[in-house]
């Protein structure tokens, strides 16, 4: 009876992996390679902390949504250990012809502050949308597209 059931569940996982559906929403997954050209881990770090950016996935779909996961991980001059997080970020996307926007578009006020870079098919990049663009330029290249 266990290796029927095992196989009836292995028979519907295959059938339900290889049909697509058309109306499904398009996916891109792209990963964070490096930081202002340097591979990653890329730590940063002020007087008496300090951070290391492990990795970062970065999901685009079809509808404008995108869904951020990078890993950290942090150290401080008053812990004598590091330790490690992850931050998931949600916001939309917009693209035009080879630039990308990424954040909050149209919050009536105090949004948080978004991201722009180069768009292709196979790789991006996000710097902060601040005048003068010195901030670090973070580089992604594509993984996987559903």
């Amino acid at each position: 009876m266990h290796l029927s059931r095992l196989t009836v569940v292995l028979v519907v996982s295959v059938a339900v992996s290889a049909c697509h559906d058309s109306t499904a929403p398009f996916l891109r997954t792209y990963a964070l390679t490096a930081i202002d050209g340097q591979p990653l881990p890329v730590t940063f770090s002020a007087v008496d902390v300090g951070s290391t950016v492990l990795s970062g996935t970065l999901y685009l779909d079809d509808a404008g949504h995108a869904f951020r996961v990078d890993r950290y991980r942090d150290w401080s001059a008053n812990t004598p250990k590091t330790y490690e997080r992850t931050e998931r970020l949600n916001d939309g996307y917009r693209i035009a012809n080879d630039s990308i926007s990424l954040g909050v578009f149209g919050c009536p006020n105090s949004c948080p502050g978004n991201e722009v870079g180069f768009f292709s098919d196979s790789a991006l990049t996000l710097t902060p949308d601040v005048m003068p663009r010195t901030r670090p330029v973070y580089t992604y290249h594509v993984v996987n597209t559903l």
